[in-house]
């Protein structure tokens, strides 16, 4: 993406895992999955673990406290939600 921008309020890791996989051109790109492993993001997360379903990534982001009320999900908005996306990133 040419026009294309880190997301306010991503790590430093996460910005860059974000630039390596949309770098341009695509020749440039994060691609294989080794690599994707050894990113800086990645570095607390042992992927040998997952793999052998001894845990669970999604774990934290599913019990991290915070909770979806249903109707926040359903009355969403998806119109909305892009006019407000275009708005921080255009």
């Amino acid at each position: 993406f040419v026009d294309y921008s880190t997301p306010l309020g991503c790590s430093q890791s996460l910005g860059d895992l974000f630039d390596q996989m949309l770098a341009f051109p695509p020749a440039t790109r994060l691609r294989s999955f080794e690599a994707l492993r050894k990113h800086d993001f990645f570095a607390s997360l042992d992927f040998d673990e997952v793999e052998a379903l001894k845990y669970n990534p999604l774990e934290d982001v599913l019990n991290n406290g915070k909770t979806v009320v249903e109707p926040d999900v359903i009355d969403w908005d998806a119109e909305e939600n892009l006019d407000c996306f275009n708005e921080n990133y255009e």
